[in-house]
């Protein structure tokens, strides 16, 4: 189904040509990095190393990983030293990362990283790379223009069943782009079952409690993905970018400051968020009018956090504001924690629903999704949809947590329980510890 109505939403777009583009500001234009004119479909590289597997149980092991290897922790970390000798990004411009790494549920503990130019993580650059079952914990990065805790600069990169917590700091007042996660994402970047919490803070202007910026730019082939997809992700991020003088525009969202084409699917959002011109519970500014990418699509998300607009007080809501119209876009935010009001000049007002507290914790808040309502206080290990037709079916999560994603057939359900965790999906990292 889902590919089904992509396959309908490329067709469009390659039969128009171009879209209606409503003019950028110059701040606007600098965010998508290098543009192309490019609308033809273009094959995904093969990401990883097919190398032997390395493993890992040492700092000393991981200061040492070459741009090219296939690594894999084998012990709990503890990267304490580095608070003295700051750990060095694996990986830079001209020869980035292009391995595999597998933190095979370790921990590495207590990161430091201090950037000395431009991309700062524990990656600097990654592409064609592999990410899985990472924990990287109370990390600590400093660095301008692109910083993230795992990455500054990713492309054609999965990362799945891992998490980040900590701080990343920018220390270079301009146009930066800070991400708990990863600083900056572009073309073919899969994210799946990961989250983030901590704080990302200091100078940026493209500011996410996941991502900084996502640049996507190009339609995919009607059988894969979009070029940026995101999907049961959850962040507990505070974003409190530093404000410089005057009215320069700071992008800021729960999970992305700025996004130009991206899939972002079953998202939860709980940090506050502050920005100006632009901020947004999940998303600060979406450009959906660009010719070179498909418009974005934000399906099943939720945010619980405070947004704050320098620019305009009273703000609220998913998304602080955006160019032309989402290919597909219901959100829901929480009017009891965020009290204001979402941008007036959003396009589209089904695009992000305010419900209270205590109704987003009763029925199912999506009419189009009938699931029979879960009283907040039950505990969720199954859902009815379509009493009848479907049955019973259980949701593809545990018990312990307020939302819970799963499938009947092919319809997808949401639901939510008592426990002070969000999220009850199975293949998460560490469930106990996830934001709450």
């Amino acid at each position: 189904m889902r590919n089904k109505w992509m396959a309908n939403l490329i067709a469009s777009a390659l039969i128009l040509g171009t879209v209606a583009c409503m003019q950028e500001s110059p701040t606007e234009r600098s965010a998508t990095g290098g543009k192309t004119n490019d609308l033809s479909i273009a094959a995904r590289t093969p990401i990883g190393s097919t190398q032997p597997v390395v493993m890992c149980s040492t700092l000393t092991q991981l200061r040492n990983m070459t741009t090219t290897g296939n690594y894999k922790l084998s012990k709990n970390i503890d990267a304490s030293p580095t608070a003295n000798a700051p750990f060095v990004p694996i990986g830079f411009i001209r020869d980035p990362f292009q391995g595999t790494f597998d933190g095979n549920n370790f921990t590495i503990n207590n990161l430091k990283i201090v950037g000395t130019g431009e991309y700062t993580g524990m990656f600097s650059w990654a592409v064609n790379a592999k990410f899985q079952n990472i924990r990287l914990t109370n990390v600590n990065v400093t660095g301008g223009h692109h910083v993230g805790g795992l990455a500054g600069y990713v492309r054609n990169v999965d990362l799945t069943y891992s998490y980040v917590t900590g701080t990343v700091t920018g220390n270079l007042q301009g146009d930066s782009r800070l991400g708990m996660v990863f600083g900056r994402a572009s073309d073919f970047v899969r994210v799946s079952r990961c989250y983030a919490t901590g704080t990302v803070n200091g100078w940026g202007q493209y500011v996410g409690g996941f991502v900084g910026l996502i640049d996507a730019y190009g339609i995919p082939d009607p059988n894969d993905e979009f070029r940026a997809t995101f999907q049961e992700v959850f962040t507990n991020v505070t974003v409190n970018p530093s404000m410089p003088a005057g009215g320069a525009a700071v992008y800021a969202g729960g999970l992305a400051g700025f996004t130009t084409g991206g899939w972002f699917e079953n998202v939860h959002t709980v940090g506050a968020v502050t920005g100006r011109f632009a901020a947004g519970g999940i998303l600060g500014y979406v450009v959906n009018d660009d010719a070179n990418s498909l418009p974005s699509v934000l399906s099943g998300a939720m945010s619980r956090g405070v947004v704050t607009d320098a620019s305009a007080a009273g703000r609220a809501g998913t998304i602080g504001n955006s160019n032309g119209t989402f290919g597909k876009c219901r959100s829901f935010w929480d009017t009891t924690t965020d009290t204001g009001i979402p941008n007036p000049n959003m396009p589209e007002t089904e695009c992000q629903t305010g419900m209270s507290s205590a109704d987003l914790k009763n029925a199912h808040p999506d009419p189009n999704k009938v699931i029979w309502p879960y009283n907040f206080g039950q505990v969720v290990t199954q859902a009815m949809i379509n009493q009848g037709l479907y049955g019973q079916c259980k949701l593809g999560s545990g018990s312990d947590g307020d939302w819970g994603f799963g499938t009947c057939g092919s319809t997808q359900i949401w639901a939510m329980n008592s426990s002070t965790e969000y999220n009850t999906l199975t293949r998460i990292p560490n469930p106990s510890v996830q934001p709450k």
